[in-house]
Parts: C-alpha cells; structure tokens; sequence
C-alpha cells in the first residue's frame, strides 16, 4: 500500500510541521474496498520506505529516500549515487 501524505500549500509552499508515524500502521475496514476488507483479517502494516523532500518549495528541490529491505531492520538512505545505513531512522527523521 502506499501512502502520500502531500506537505505543500494550494500555492507551493511546503508545510513545516513535525509529522510522527508508528512503524506498524492499520485501517479501520471503513476505509478499504470490500474485496480487501474481506480477504485480509488483519489490516495492519509495516513501514518500510519514505520519500523525503529537500527544498521550500513544490516547485524546487531534491527527493531522496529511506528504505528498509525485507528481513532486516536496517535502513538506508538513497539521494543519487549515494547510499548510508543509518543508525537511527528516528533521529534521523527529526533532522531532516
């Protein structure tokens, strides 16, 4: 499943609030089709990747992200070429 949660303004101009997210995240069945809600019992999810937005803007900046591969916990940065395993993702996201 993906989730975008859009942070500018109608006009362009990114929104500076700290936003917290739990690892593990579930819908209420209110709030998926049918055919879902029926075939999975559990609606719970894991984080496993973000995209982050570098700039002040809509209109300027640099996207990067945080990946963790299945079967481990460790996460990654990947901005271009480069890529980080990153100690702790919550600090990490605090400083961003």
């Amino acid at each position: 499943m993906i989730v975008h949660l859009k942070r500018f303004t109608p006009l362009g101009t990114k929104l500076k609030t700290p936003l917290n997210f739990p690892e593990y995240f579930s819908f209420d069945s209110d709030y998926l089709l049918d055919e879902v809600a029926y075939k999975e019992q559990d609606h719970q999810y894991k984080l496993y990747a973000m995209i982050v937005h570098q700039g002040y803007s809509a209109h300027k900046g640099h996207y990067y992200s945080y990946i963790r591969p299945p079967y481990t916990d460790n996460w990654y940065k990947f901005d271009d070429e480069s890529v980080k395993l990153i100690d702790d993702i919550q600090t990490q996201m605090l400083s961003t």
